[in-house]
């Protein structure tokens, strides 16, 4: 029977609305995982016999906040084993939720490349501590632009310590440092002063934040003061000095409870490391991972700021972007109890265990501090604080 000329036109018009909808099908993320157990359950058959197998199968854990606390140039040797200075820290090794590396490394010196790489996976060929005035970058390959235009949108907060005066603060003020805030270096979180304002918060509001699931944010960049970051030293009193390690220790031991007993901890990660060694080279700088998802115990693996920032991709669901460092770097699967899938594909440590990040190399590192001119002619190591 031959259809109709109404039939045929109303195929026709059918097709691309169904080619649109196969499209858009396809290009819907997909929904994240939660913290559930699956029994699959497979039969097959054959004459006279029926053979039934049944798999368990963990789905990924159901991370949805990411805490990031950035302290300052300390090596690992320096914390670990250091009661004295160093209690709280020490004590967290034996907290059943944390999982920590004795192999972790910095990528670079001075500071600001290595905080760039945990924003955006990149240093950008910085290797200076200048302002944004000088080292801004109008790329959108990083995490407060992913998470902006994620499906749905995520939240995310720069929480500062000591900004209360200065919103959008793109320049140093006080015990508040710019090159330790690393969104203040891309153009588009900085160009419109109320968006950036809505998102770089004073640390006080992350207290705020807290108090509800639904107000804390997805991702939360927190950076202490210069104090608290241990990378300034202040008098504890009369001819008496606390040391740098002791004032961050203690900044710790306030602040981490905070994170802990809210909502947003049941479902969230807190990640701890310093942005780079005390000296030159690349000796361990350390990372705790601290989450009701953790493996509990140590890490001995290299791994290092490339390593965390594609684990940060994975578990919000975002990227992969960055430099091809940053691309071969893997997911650090052994700090969580069941896996967390690679972002949009890619190979993880877990899936290729002969995929490896790229250590940095200790010569390289001390070649390229004060050897590298910047935009304006000058000296790298002019302006390194």
């Amino acid at each position: 029977m031959k259809a109709t000329t109404s039939e045929r036109l109303s195929a026709r018009k059918a097709v691309p609305i169904l080619l649109a909808a196969a499209v858009a099908l396809a290009a819907a993320p997909e929904p994240r995982p939660t913290q559930t157990t699956t029994t699959v359950t497979t039969t097959t058959g054959s004459t006279g016999a029926v053979t039934t197998t049944t798999t368990t199968v963990a789905a990924a854990p159901a991370i949805r906040h990411v805490f990031v606390i950035l302290m300052e140039n300390h090596d690992w040797s320096e914390i670990y084993g250091n009661k004295r200075d160093a209690p709280f820290i020490n004590g967290l090794l034996s907290d059943p939720e944390v999982a920590w590396a004795s192999n972790y490394v910095g990528v670079t010196h001075p500071s600001e490349p290595n905080y760039l790489v945990l924003e955006a996976g990149d240093t950008f060929g910085v290797r200076n501590d200048r302002d944004p005035e000088d080292n801004s970058q109008t790329t959108h390959d990083h995490l407060a632009w992913l998470l902006d235009h994620a499906r749905p949108p995520r939240v995310w907060r720069s929480y500062q310590e000591h900004i209360e005066l200065h919103p959008c603060p793109i320049s140093n003020h006080g015990l508040y440092a710019v090159r330790h805030n690393p969104v203040m270096y891309f153009t588009d979180v900085t160009h419109d002063r109320k968006y950036c304002a809505d998102h770089v918060k004073p640390l006080a509001q992350m207290f705020e934040d807290l108090k509800s699931e639904k107000s804390s944010p997805a991702y939360a960049f927190i950076t202490p003061d210069l104090y608290h970051d241990m990378h300034n030293q202040r008098a504890a009193g009369p001819w008496t000095w606390k040391s740098r390690i002791r004032e961050g220790d203690d900044w710790l031991k306030e602040t981490l409870p905070v994170i802990r007993r809210s909502d947003a901890y049941r479902s969230g990660v807190v990640m701890i490391t310093w942005d780079e060694s005390e000296g030159r080279g690349s000796p361990a700088i350390g990372m705790l991972m601290i989450s009701p998802h953790a493996a509990h115990g140590e890490v001995r693996k290299r791994y290092d700021h490339y390593d965390l920032f594609r684990t940060i991709e994975a578990v919000l669901g975002v990227g992969p972007v960055g430099n091809a460092r940053a691309r071969r770097a893997t997911v650090m699967n052994e700090f969580f109890k069941v896996p967390v899938p690679a972002a949009h594909g890619e190979p993880s440590a877990a899936a290729n265990p002969g995929l490896k990040s790229e250590a940095p190399d200790p010569k390289q590192v001390r070649s390229n501090v004060g050897n590298e001119t910047g935009r304006n002619g000058r000296s790298a190591n002019e302006t390194i604080r």
